[in-house]
């Protein structure tokens, strides 16, 4: 098997990228178990949807953020420990 330049740089390149999503998975975890609202809205893109379990799809970043906000997780009493250990990345 012939290995060519361009052939790893693809490969370096998709390892690269699957390791920027795990690295986002995690702080997006982190954000919401340390109720760090701020840092989590870098998680999203302006034009972001989520689809949270008992939710309607939510659409937007800010409108992601007002659920947070405004979501049972804000509240200082609640205390949420996610714990994510097996993430299944693939190329699409």
């Amino acid at each position: 098997m012939t290995t060519t330049l361009a052939s790893l740089e693809a490969r370096l390149g998709e390892l690269e990228d699957i390791e920027a999503i795990k690295k986002l998975q995690h702080k997006y975890f982190r954000c919401i178990d340390s109720k760090n609202w701020k840092e989590l809205a870098e998680c999203f893109a302006e034009d972001a949807e989520t689809r949270y379990d008992g939710f309607d799809p939510i659409q937007g970043k800010a409108a992601i953020m007002k659920h947070f906000y405004e979501g049972r997780l804000s509240n200082p009493h609640i205390i949420s420990a996610h714990q994510f250990h097996n993430e299944e990345i693939e190329r699409i």
